[in-house]
């Protein structure tokens, strides 16, 4: 996976000869600790002071675990966040600090109706000093920020080419396709063999046989509104490689290479979704 990055350093997806060892190092420590199947970079989110580094992991049970870092070494796995929090996280629109315990004030919340008291405003002005001291339950640490920010561009952003997972029709468990050797030039090039590696949300399928349905059976590119996810492919004939990008996400970048098996995702930017797209289209 580290290697393969190499196909991506032209779209910005560049990391140091520190930090590629530092991976290769830290990396199967980190599967064995957690004892997860696989483990693979994801990307880079920028922040003003640091950055984070952030990679996926996958346990038997093929559930998914992020964790992050500053220095590729030093791992720590990303919060959950509840609704609340994800509905404060998604007001914030400036750019990472790099300081995972930093907190972004939230709206305050309404104060409850108080009954009528009859000893005096004193012990009105003390409830109140009191109730400033209280946490504010919509602040939002930057860890939770992150973890919300890295779940929306997961969403949106985790595709693979046709045929190269597989699902048992019999028992739903999907699986790497371990026939899968890529796809020729001509279906590359077409947006409609690429797929979300997510639950399917369409009622739409193209699944004209059992063989198309273990393996169509997710949401294609096509499919996206074009006001939420606006898609562009590129064809390297030096590298012989597909190149798409999403331009609601500045910085994400997905490489297929023609013919071959290798394909990979990577994401080398602010966090911050690309509030001009309807203008751009």
């Amino acid at each position: 996976m580290i290697h393969d990055l190499e196909l991506l350093e032209t779209y910005g997806c560049v990391l140091s000869p520190e930090h590629k060892a530092a991976l290769r190092l830290s990396l199967p420590i980190l599967r064995d600790s957690y004892h997860l199947v696989d483990v693979k970079f994801w990307g880079k989110i920028s922040g003003l002071y640091k950055d984070y580094f952030i990679v996926e992991g996958k346990t038997k049970n093929s559930e998914k675990q992020a964790f992050y870092s500053h220095n590729c070494m030093d791992w720590v796995m990303m919060p959950q966040f509840s609704e609340v929090n994800a509905q404060n996280a998604k007001m914030i629109d400036v750019p990472f600090r790099g300081d995972p315990s930093y907190i972004y004030p939230g709206p305050k919340p309404e104060p409850e109706p108080k009954p009528e008291k009859e000893e005096g405003e004193e012990e009105e002005e003390e409830e109140e000093e009191e109730d400033e001291d209280k946490p504010n339950p919509n602040d939002v640490t930057e860890a939770v920020r992150l973890a919300y920010v890295f779940s929306l561009i997961s969403y949106d952003n985790d595709i693979v080419p046709r045929g190269a997972l597989i699902k048992d029709l019999v028992s739903d468990i999907v699986r790497q396709n371990p026939t899968y050797n890529g796809l020729p030039l001509e279906k590359c090039k077409d947006l409609g063999y690429y797929f979300h590696n997510r639950e399917k949300t369409s009622t739409a399928s193209s699944a004209q046989t059992q063989l198309d349905a273990a393996v169509e059976f997710m949401d294609s590119l096509v499919l996206d509104d074009a006001l939420t996810s606006s898609w562009n492919l590129n064809y390297d004939s030096v590298r012989n490689c597909i190149y798409i990008v999403n331009l609601k996400w500045p910085g994400f970048v997905f490489s297929n290479v023609v013919n071959s098996s290798v394909y990979l995702g990577c994401y080398f930017g602010d966090g911050l979704a690309n509030r001009d797209l309807a203008f751009m289209i």
